[in-house]
């Protein structure tokens, strides 16, 4: 393992990645730690939105409790900012705490980003929300803070007492952490926290073991085998390594294992098949690249010696065939249900009417019985029929097993963007565990482009995230839409 550290190390260094500390933890054992002067093992760092992460495992200890109920509109709590007529918009009053926790709220972004407010939790239920909870993936941290809030509230303590008093004390972590708190007097759950490297690598150690700390179960077994497994797609996400799925305000990470992640690389990478945990400090503002720099030294060269050297599972439940399986494939239900309908969407920037989903056989549930990877789907066809400011156009594409598998290109067939003035391309879809169909259309004109639909479905509702690469003749396909199926 020396010689994988060092080539990491060498690996960081050449990328000139601002990197501040990591350590590696094999079965409860530090087997490798580094600190970069004036940073120390005893340094309390920014670690950002991995305070997400903590005030998640608050929530699951109060639905623990019959505190909450995570399908409760979060309305439900906080009657204060509710209007005295009682005319809450219907999307925020549809917006459950597991809405939340997904990050799948009614709101594109961050709420207090939005208007000018000290009043941050307040902002949430202040916004105007612009498509249905519980379809597509939108980063808001005032929903984290929104669930702080919830926290203090229910408990009587502030974040980090009430986490101290039911678990960490217990561990002996976080004891010299703290929380910052936003303007309005709340634990800035969503970003606050300024703790140690050691303080993460035991919290990873114990979320690895599902909350089980020398034979006592500190944190609910059943409320982290959902919260670190597959809740909701997240493709549209901008660094290749956190499109690879969203828990319960945990990230999962390409090997099967879940992230806890601050901005600027700060990173908890747990995996517990292996019982291991790799955590980095960092400051790579400024460096678009810096973190998944990070995230590729290490599968090149640590990971690889931490399967060699693997004792074996933290817990028997990673073992478990259809441990995952029966969190990961629950949500193509809802797309199922989704394909064949018109949904007519509300007034949106993009200017989309109106859209339909097809696709030309039964979307088979992608979960092999043996355990073994689905076999691409490439020979499955579907379309996209929609309408906008400009007119009425139709998609074709390719379904594949995999968000960007370029394999799937080559059984596809070339078509005329017509909204784009007969711009040649391709497509394909993939049908993502939670209840998200993401379709990517490859632009093949003098200037090359991709266009990136989210589409989530909801009961009778339906919301679509729009992305583009590339800002000129674009502006259709940036945004968020959505709308509900019309009777036909």
């Amino acid at each position: 393992m020396t010689e994988s550290i060092e080539r990491f190390q060498e690996k960081i260094l050449e990328r000139e990645v601002n990197l501040h500390s990591f350590l590696l933890m094999e079965g409860g054992r530090i087997t490798a730690e580094w600190y970069r002067p004036p940073y120390s093992r005893e340094t309390r760092h920014r670690m950002f939105s991995i305070t997400k992460s903590l005030t998640s495992l608050a929530i699951g200890l109060l639905e623990e409790e019959g505190k909450l109920c995570l399908t409760d509109s979060i309305c439900r709590y906080f009657p204060e900012f509710v209007p005295e007529d009682g005319e809450i918009h219907p999307w925020l009053k549809e917006c459950r705490i597991v809405d939340m926790l997904r990050m799948e709220s009614c709101h594109s972004m961050t709420t207090y980003k939005q208007i000018a407010t000290d009043r941050w939790v307040e902002s949430f239920f202040r916004v105007r929300p612009n498509h249905c909870p519980g379809t597509v993936f939108s980063y808001d941290t005032s929903a984290s803070i929104v669930m702080t809030a919830l926290a203090e509230k229910l408990s009587g303590r502030k974040l980090l007492d009430y986490l101290r008093e039911k678990v960490f004390d217990a561990v002996g972590i976080f004891q010299d952490a703290c929380v910052s708190e936003t303007p309005d007097g709340v634990s800035n759950g969503g970003s606050g926290l300024m703790g140690t490297t050691e303080d993460l690598a035991w919290l990873g150690h114990l979320l690895n073991h599902l909350g089980n700390w020398q034979g006592k179960q500190l944190l609910p077994e059943n409320y982290l085998l959902r919260a670190l497994n597959y809740q909701a797609g997240n493709g549209l996400q901008g660094v290749v390594d956190e499109r690879k799925g969203y828990g319960y305000q945990f990230w999962l990470n390409r090997k099967g294992g879940f992230v806890l992640y601050g901005m600027g690389g700060q990173l908890v990478m747990c995996f517990p098949e292996y019982d291991a945990v790799f955590v980095t400090t960092a400051y790579t503002h400024g460096d678009p690249a810096g973190q998944q720099s990070i995230y590729d030294a290490f599968y090149e060269y640590i990971y690889p010696e931490i399967v060699k050297k693997s004792a074996g599972p933290a817990h028997k439940a990673w073992t478990q065939a259809d441990y995952r399986r029966s969190f990961l494939f629950a949500g193509t239900e809802a797309v199922r249900d989704g394909l064949g309908r018109t949904y007519v969407l509300q007034e949106n920037p993009a200017g989309w009417k109106s859209f339909r989903l097809e696709i030309s056989e039964d979307v088979s549930d992608p979960a092999q019985k043996d355990g073994s990877e689905p076999p691409l789907q490439g020979k499955m066809r579907g379309s996209l029929r929609y309408e906008n400011r400009r007119g009425s156009w139709e998609i074709p594409f390719v379904v594949t097993d995999q968000p960007a598998d370029n394999r799937s290109f080559e059984q596809g067939e070339r078509f005329l963007l017509e909204n784009l003035e007969d711009t040649p391309a391709m497509a394909q879809a993939w049908i993502g565990p939670a209840n998200q169909l993401l379709l990517r259309v490859e632009l093949l004109d003098e200037e090359p482009g991709v266009l990136w639909m989210e589409f989530g479905f909801r009961d009778d509702e339906a919301a679509i995230h729009l992305k583009r690469s590339r800002e000129l003749y674009l502006e259709d396909y940036e945004g968020f839409c959505s709308g509900a199926a019309c009777e036909e």
